[in-house]
Order: structure tokens, then C-alpha cells, then sequence
């Protein structure tokens, strides 16, 4: 193997993410989730996550999240799906996010990256495309 070379293989570990949003739909909403996590091996995290965003009026949201990997390269698309609640003014309902995503690492343990998403935030407040940016720790 090369001396240099950056074995991207990701072991088991605890991940932290930071994620910055913005979401459309009848309002521009934008946030901020702070997620931690189980990467259990090169393809699989799980972990739980709090979110702050500011639309009309502050929200915020608490979620459990899954991210499936498809590939063991620096650049790694991959699928996630984060389900919880939202509580926004006096609103309290379900949040879904299903989106798809390209992980790129910057480093062994660092890595950024972006998805295309859709958010559902229950009946009253909305549900639109939503984009983020991530970064991995």
C-alpha cells in the first residue's frame, strides 16, 4: 500500500454532525440540527439529533436518524431518513425527512457534505424540498 494514501474504510465509532438548512414552502425557512450518532461500520449510522430553525417564528425540531451508504470511497452517496417532532408557536406534530445525499471526506475523520431532501412538517406548517449542508466529525 502506498505510505500516503488515506484508507477511507470508516470503522466503528461516534460521529457528530452539524448540519446547516434551508427550506421552502410557503415561507423560506432556515436552521441549524446538531446530530450524534453510532457509525456502526462503513455503511450504516444511526443516532438522535436536535434542530433550531427560524421561519415565521422559531421551531424546533427532535429526530432519530438512519444514513445508508453505498460505497467505501472518499465521495459516498447515500440515502437518510430522520423521523421525529416539530414544535413550532404552539404547533406539535411529526417530522419526516427522507433525502439523498454525497458524503465527501476531507480527512479519515472529517468529512462535509450535501442532500436533497424532502420535509414534511405535519399539516399545519408545511412540507417542501429542503437542502443541507453537513459537516462530520
Amino acid at each position: 500500500p502506498e505510505k500516503n494514501r488515506i484508507d477511507y474504510e470508516v470503522k466503528s465509532r461516534f460521529d457528530k454532525t452539524i448540519e446547516l438548512y434551508g427550506f421552502v414552502d410557503y415561507y423560506y425557512a432556515v436552521g441549524v440540527n446538531f446530530i450524534g450518532g453510532k457509525r456502526f461500520n462503513n455503511t450504516f449510522f444511526a443516532g438522535g439529533g436536535i434542530g433550531i430553525n427560524i421561519s415565521e417564528e422559531l421551531g424546533f425540531n427532535l429526530f432519530a436518524q438512519g444514513r445508508s451508504y453505498f460505497t467505501k470511497t472518499r465521495c459516498k452517496p447515500f440515502l437518510a431518513l430522520s423521523v421525529g417532532c416539530v414544535l413550532r408557536g404552539e404547533y406539535f406534530g411529526p417530522y419526516v425527512n427522507p433525502e439523498f445525499g454525497v458524503n465527501f471526506h476531507v480527512t479519515q475523520k472529517i468529512s462535509t457534505y450535501l442532500t436533497l431532501g424532502w420535509a414534511y412538517y405535519g399539516n399545519s406548517n408545511g412540507q417542501g424540498p429542503q437542502l443541507k449542508l453537513g459537516v462530520t466529525f
